[in-house]
């Protein structure tokens, strides 16, 4: 089993200081008569076990810089991504 990254070792930080991202889905919701299809966006500490999910509406650049943005201003600005 390899070695565990550096910023999985280093239990000084604050939460949310190290992150990876995932997205995860689709899932179908109904808006208005029409159904649209959403993605989540999982953002995990690397140092302490917690998650933030964030809904996005596409899978591109756009969906994905606006939900690191909304993830930003609610947890501050991760050191590693």
């Amino acid at each position: 089993m390899a070695d565990l990254p550096k910023e999985r070792l280093m239990s000084g930080d604050l939460p949310f200081a190290h992150v990876g991202a995932d997205y995860f889905g689709p899932f179908y919701a109904r808006q208005g008569r029409s159904q649209v299809k959403l993605y989540g966006c999982l953002f995990t500490c690397l140092v302490v076990r917690v998650v933030h999910i964030e809904i996005v509406h596409s899978l591109d650049t756009d969906g994905f810089v606006n939900a690191l943005r909304r993830f930003i201003n609610l947890r501050g600005k991760p050191t590693t991504i």
